[in-house]
């Protein structure tokens, strides 16, 4: 999985230095204790401002009537929001659910004998 650091470097969209390596800090030292708090701090040092609470939430623009302000702002995603959220939800769900290695390379998880004979005859 690509790093919200590794895509902003790849990209320049953290042009400083050290914001950078203080945001891959952050982003290393992600787990399912301060995931909240760690999420949030980098989100102020990328964007420089607090995070609406839509941030951090499943909220699709596009899949709705109302659209949330943050997510109609250019300067937010010039600065990689869209990428910023795709990476954070990712790491939420790493850190919920590990050991799942086999559906994030193969796409798929096969379970072998899942249902008794009994239920597989019916």
């Amino acid at each position: 999985m690509i790093t919200f650091t590794e895509f902003a470097a790849k990209k320049n969209l953290i042009k400083d230095s050290n914001i950078l390596k203080h945001v891959e800090l952050l982003e290393s030292s992600l787990s399912k204790e301060n995931f909240k708090d760690v999420s949030k701090n980098m989100y102020q040092y990328v964007f420089d401002e607090d995070p609406d609470e839509d941030i951090f939430t499943g909220h699709k623009f596009f899949h709705t009537k109302v659209v949330k302000p943050s997510f109609t702002r250019v300067d937010l995603m010039e600065k990689g929001l869209h990428a910023f959220r795709m990476v954070m939800a990712r790491h939420a769900e790493r850190l919920r659910y590990p050991g799942m290695t086999e559906f994030d390379t193969e796409g798929v998880v096969m379970y072998e004998n899942f249902l008794s004979e009994e239920d597989h005859e019916k």
